[in-house]
């Protein structure tokens, strides 16, 4: 019986099967840009069709549409607190003004209606997202940041960029809200009763829901700049931009005094936290 060849010593292994890990490593990184892309997209579509949903219950003022809305929003944020990918690169902010310049960002956020002007040709022309969704969009965007001087002042100040890190648990605290509206329309829609010509929750009902719509407007603007856009292009006007539809949607103060509060050690101050957030709880 012939045995085994055995290899040749002088000759290298072969590396059939054996992958480079810089190239594996790459595909990797395609893998999940992919998936972000696609994420980001479907943030955009999700927030697009709670927006329709909202703009025709203002129209006929069917509850089944602000319930329709309620819903939507809610799936947006339950999604949005479950991407990690997100609020990573939220916290790269500071990071991200220094890499693209402080001035030119400045320049971009001077005057926040030629940002949004900006924002409409990328979106449209860059990211081929359709135009009357982005205008309806950056309309939101545009009543989102009451305080243009705010998000021009956060470039070269830190008073809101610990406020960063509370953003996730207000996307919960607004998740809560919305379960409730939506359970309580549910409730009376299905009623045999007649609907009251003036029930009072309908007021909370639709500060939730309009309130939760700018928010995720705002974490929407974030996204799709993040991961559709070259990332060659300058993301941090946009980013703040977000940020700012995001924070501008609390009591004034209530982060940065939250965000102080959690920053500090020992239980008391835990407790102090806590309470602020049940207080506003809702905003």
């Amino acid at each position: 019986m012939r045995g085994k060849a055995q290899p040749d010593p002088g000759r290298e292994p072969s590396r059939v099967g054996i992958e480079d890990p810089e190239r594996r490593r790459e595909r990797e990184r395609q893998r999940t840009r992919k998936r972000r892309r696609t994420r980001a997209s479907r943030s955009f579509e999700g927030r697009a069709k709670a927006s329709r949903s909202w703009e025709s219950f203002r129209r006929t003022q069917d509850l089944k549409d602000l319930r329709e809305a309620a819903k939507t929003l809610w799936e947006l944020h339950r999604s949005l607190q479950e991407d990690e990918g997100f609020w990573a690169e939220l916290n790269k902010l500071p990071h991200r003004l220094e890499q693209e310049g402080r001035e030119e960002v400045e320049r971009l956020l001077q005057n926040f209606d030629r940002f949004l002007v900006f924002e409409e040709r990328e979106l449209v022309k860059v990211a081929q997202l359709p135009r009357q969704e982005v205008v309806r969009f950056l309309e939101d965007i545009n009543d989102a940041v009451r305080d243009r001087n705010r998000a021009f002042r956060m470039v070269s100040s830190r008073s809101d960029m610990d406020a960063i890190e509370n953003l996730r648990d207000r996307s919960k605290e607004l998740q809560e809200t919305l379960y409730t509206a939506y359970a309580e329309i549910s409730a009376v829609l299905a009623s045999t009763e007649p609907q009251p010509v003036e029930d009072p929750r309908r007021y909370r009902w639709v500060h939730d829901v309009r309130k939760s719509l700018l928010f995720v407007s705002g974490a929407v603007l974030a996204s799709v700049n993040l991961f559709l856009l070259d990332p060659s292009t300058s993301q941090a006007p946009s980013v703040i931009g977000g940020i700012q539809s995001m924070i501008q949607q609390f009591p004034e103060g209530l982060l940065r005094t939250v965000g102080n509060e959690l920053l500090s050690k020992g239980k008391e101050a835990s407790e102090r936290a806590r309470s602020l957030w049940e207080s506003f709880r809702g905003g």
